[in-house]
């Protein structure tokens, strides 16, 4: 019993040390050592949540990037298919009407959109939005021509003003997109 008597911090100090005093010099130390051990398991914890989200960001790339490409390539088919070259090309039949040319083209025009309108999740806003511009605009060209044209116009007098327009255009409207798609692949793939 001496000996534990002997041992308690009382009898480390000597005699007329504050209680207060001795205890700061316990406490204080522990206290310097949780904390900083609390300091350095949040710093080990935050840098290993970032290594995972690193991990899981390297392995979705790996795995989006392809799909984020082919998506590209869809709407680079859909906006060359649906130009008015390629659709004069494959839908204005010798002695149809205008206006059957002109619905038989905004039908292919809806057709390919509605094909290709899942690829808006692997695109930018911006990109969708001007795809969908572009339709719009193949779509309005063709009624506004058409409409203009008399009742008994053929697909061929459609045709040709139709290129006439287009001759008239500084740009082409899906040569417009298909700029924009690649820039916008180009900052994709950080060149």
């Amino acid at each position: 019993m001496e000996f534990l008597v002997a041992l308690t911090p009382l009898a480390i100090f000597p005699a007329g040390t504050d209680t207060i005093f001795i205890l700061c010099l316990i406490v204080l130390p522990a206290l310097l050592v949780f904390f900083t051990a609390q300091y350095m398991m949040k710093q080990h914890i935050a840098n290993s949540v970032q290594l995972v989200k690193t991990e899981i960001l390297k392995t979705n790339l790996n795995t989006f990037t392809p799909l984020k490409l082919q998506a590209y390539e869809r709407i680079a088919l859909f906006l060359e298919r649906t130009s008015i070259p390629a659709l004069i090309q494959s839908y204005a039949q010798a002695g149809q009407s205008a206006r059957g040319f002109a619905a038989a083209a905004t039908h292919a025009i809806k057709e390919e959109y509605s094909y290709n309108v899942s690829q808006q999740i692997y695109v930018s806003t911006q990109m969708w939005t001007l795809v969908k511009a572009i339709k719009e605009q193949h779509i309005q060209l063709l009624q506004n021509i058409s409409a203009s044209l008399p009742a008994e116009a053929t697909a061929a007098d459609l045709s040709q003003k139709l290129i006439e327009y287009l001759q008239s255009m500084e740009v082409q409207p899906q040569d417009r997109g298909l700029e924009f798609m690649k820039n916008e692949i180009a900052l994709t793939l950080g060149q």
